[in-house]
């Protein structure tokens, strides 16, 4: 029994340690992919790094300081904002995950958004039924942008609502933006997170070790 707890600690210890590796790598990778950006495209447009009503306005107006909190080291996943902004993000990943197949069965490729390729049927998008259907803005405010070469590193993001918090938080870092407004949220918290997680489970551990010992 003793040997099957020392076997199974050293088993969860070996997992968070790999959690802890993937993350240290996702991050960095984040980083140099809009370090790239930056240097072939020219400064992050400001609509990315401060938008007016982007996901993470949206959650701190929508949440307790509680679930902020929380949702800063990413313990609340389950709690994902559904409003504007959000939806307005979700359109984005629909466009490029439709440019991405358009440039990928054609020689002619799309590089840059034309908003008008949204909603008219003859466009490139529509015709060739990348998008099953035309893409309608959440609301007034949304304005519907690129940034960068689409089929290279390029991106779309809105000037009204911005990009993903957690993309935008790495474009931030690389281009050391301090952001102004309500809790942000920061990749280097996870791995933070991920420490403190370690540390319970390795103390857990001593405490189930030692009990056995005692038993014994």
């Amino acid at each position: 029994m003793r040997n099957r707890m020392l076997m199974l600690s050293q088993v969860v210890f070996f997992i968070l340690i790999f959690c802890l590796e993937l993350t240290v790598a996702g991050v960095c990778s984040s980083h140099s992919e809009w370090d790239e950006m930056i240097e072939k495209y020219g400064p992050v447009p400001k609509e990315i790094l401060e938008p007016l009503f982007g996901e993470e306005e949206e959650m701190r107006q929508n949440d307790s300081v509680v679930k902020q909190i929380l949702r800063k080291v990413d313990f609340l996943r389950i709690t994902r904002p559904t409003h504007m902004a959000h939806s307005c993000i979700s359109r984005q990943d629909r466009i490029m995950h439709a440019i991405n197949f358009y440039n990928s069965d054609n020689s002619d490729l799309y590089k840059e958004l034309n908003p008008s390729d949204l909603v008219d049927p003859e466009s490139p998008l529509l015709k060739g039924k990348y998008l099953e259907s035309k893409i309608v803005n959440v609301d007034d405010n949304c304005v519907l942008r690129s940034y960068g070469d689409l089929s290279e590193l390029g991106i779309i993001y809105c000037e009204y609502h911005g990009i993903r918090t957690a993309y935008q938080n790495s474009a931030r870092a690389a281009s050391e933006y301090t952001p102004k407004v309500g809790i942000q949220r920061h990749p280097e918290l996870l791995v933070i997170w991920l420490l403190m997680l370690g540390l319970s489970s390795l103390l857990l551990v001593y405490r189930v070790v030692r009990f056995l010992r005692k038993a014994s």
